[in-house]
């Protein structure tokens, strides 16, 4: 019997330290496991999250940079000597005269054919022809209304013959200043669009206004065409939550949830975990951000009094899909290291571990070189596994980016705009809040007849004839609180010529802290038009 008792004693031992051992082995497999996915899926958003939020940044500046081309277009055309001269004389020869003349037209405007003599008197005269050369296939129409809000000219037969009850009108004429829309729905035309209307000055009083009207194919392009992976995209929204811009919902059609709203409506960049995507509502999804910033800084009275933020998206399961993936190749690994002997768990388990963490660790730096903008970075991992395809992937998402970023239109728009700038037939130059020239173009330099050395070391009151030096300088003063501001003065060369010219000034402002930085100033000569004045 005690031989017996002892048998089974020893063998209810063995077998206890036998389960204990399948525990400590199964225990220490699911601690692997959990910090596995704990740190893995950590690092993974933050990687992911902070290439989004670059991604972000650029698609916002791109949008900036065709929106400031459009809105640079519309003021040059505004304060042309050819088209302030048209104005006129339209005005003088259409006699369009009394408001409540021009709201009785208004309401048989619709009903009259467009190529009635009534309308082709607008979309035929001298004015509408020179508007007609500026078209493109993504202006829509150019209107030229008198001081009173009646149409002058058009490229087109509009929609409205009386635009002075018109909200956008209102603005310009009263602020003297250029005003941009919201994105916005014509059911006349059947589409949404974007406006820019600036006044047309003379004599530092507005006596028309101008309005280009855009279609929004190319803005939208320049949000949504930027992509990584198979299902992330970019997107714009309005602070109200309207959803703008997306390559999968019709604009207009949808809106954010307050809690993705109160996620990435934020004044800087950054990047959110949120379970409201536009697309994956419900799941855990990451969003990069950034705002438009120019729709911050310009005035409540442009964009509709909203501001634009563009954001990212992508399906949860391409985003965690590495994640799983270890999961999976852990788990089959432990359960093929307890058929070879579950006394290798434990150390098996550690090995993983450092073979995992370490190359994540290091997909980690390179991604955070990624998103300070070092696109060059060689990603070098070689595990065999999941973690080797998503540093592939990785490399190929940089190589994207900067493929992307170095065929973006913007560069070459931006690289067309200084050509605009240094070759423009009018003089341009920009002055720091000193009054100090900052940058001189080409057609100034050689109009005062100074180097462009003499000239950098210069003040813009050492150009300003006596007479004008204190005004030149409390009208600066003045352009840097309103942000804009137009006057005529004189201007005296280096040989002591005196120039007539318009000055036309716009304030720079930092972005972050809202100080005034610099001003950009057009300058025309005028003084044919005084001569003629005189005579």
């Amino acid at each position: 019997m005690l031989k017996n008792s002892n048998k089974t004693g020893l063998k209810k031992k063995i077998f206890t330290f036998f389960i204990s051992f399948i525990l400590i082995g199964i225990s220490s497999w699911a601690l692997g496991l959990f910090f596995v996915y704990f740190f893995g899926s950590k690092i993974i958003k933050e990687t992911i999250g902070s290439n989004f939020q670059t991604l972000a940044i650029e698609t916002s500046k791109k949008l900036e940079l065709m929106i400031n081309q459009y809105t640079y277009e519309v003021r040059t055309l505004a304060g042309s000597e050819e088209v302030i001269v048209d104005v006129e004389k339209s005005d003088q020869v259409l006699r369009q005269g009394r408001v409540d003349d021009a709201k009785v037209i208004e309401k048989i405007w619709p009903s009259i054919y467009k190529d009635d003599l009534q309308v082709r008197q607008f979309t035929k005269n001298r004015t509408a022809e020179r508007l007609k050369k500026v078209l493109r296939s993504d202006i829509v129409e150019i209107i030229v209304t008198n001081e009173k809000g009646i149409l002058l000219a058009a490229t087109e037969k509009p929609v409205h013959y009386y635009y002075g009850d018109e909200g956008w009108w209102r603005s310009t004429f009263s602020k003297r200043k250029t005003i941009l829309s919201d994105i916005f729905f014509s059911k006349e035309r059947g589409g949404y669009f974007f406006a820019i209307s600036s006044p047309i000055i003379k004599d530092d009083r507005p006596i028309g206004i101008i309005r280009f009207t855009y279609d929004i194919e190319l803005l939208s392009e320049s949000v949504i065409s930027a992509s990584i992976g198979e299902t992330e995209h970019t997107m714009l929204a309005s602070s109200d939550g309207t959803l703008l811009f997306c390559p999968i919902f019709s604009i207009g059609t949808h809106n954010l949830k307050d809690e993705l709203k109160s996620a990435i409506f934020k004044n800087t960049p950054g990047w959110a975990a949120t379970t409201a995507d536009i697309h994956y509502p419900g799941k855990d999804a990451i969003n990069g951000f950034s705002p438009v910033n120019m729709t911050m800084t310009m005035g409540p009275e442009n964009f509709g009094g909203k501001n634009w933020y563009i954001f990212t998206s992508q399906d949860p399961d391409e985003t965690y899909k590495p994640v799983w993936g270890m999961l999976k190749w852990v788990a089959i690994s432990g359960v093929s290291g307890g058929v070879l002997g579950l006394g290798m768990m434990f150390l098996l388990g550690f090995v993983l571990i450092q073979r995992i963490v370490r190359p994540i660790n290091l997909l980690q730096e390179k991604a955070e070189l990624i998103g300070q903008g070092n696109l060059d970075c060689d990603i070098d991992i070689h595990t065999g596994d999941e973690i080797e395809s998503l540093a592939t992937e990785f490399k190929k998402m940089a190589a994207n980016l900067k493929r992307s970023l170095s065929n973006m239109a913007f560069q070459r728009s931006e690289m067309r705009y200084q050509d605009l700038v240094e070759n423009s037939p009018e003089m341009i130059h920009q002055i720091d809040k000193d009054l100090k020239f900052v940058h001189v173009n080409k057609t100034e330099v050689e109009k005062l007849g100074y180097t462009l050395d003499e000239i950098r070391d210069m003040k813009l009151t050492d150009i300003v004839s006596a007479d004008h030096k204190e005004r030149i300088a409390e009208c600066f003063k003045k352009m840097m609180v309103d942000g804009e501001a137009r006057h005529e003065t004189v201007y005296i060369t280096k040989d002591g010529k005196r120039i007539d010219v318009e000055l036309s000034t716009t304030a720079q402002y930092d972005p972050d802290t809202g100080e005034f930085i610099a001003s950009r100033g057009f300058t025309r000569d005028i003084s044919e038009r005084k001569r003629l004045e005189e005579e």
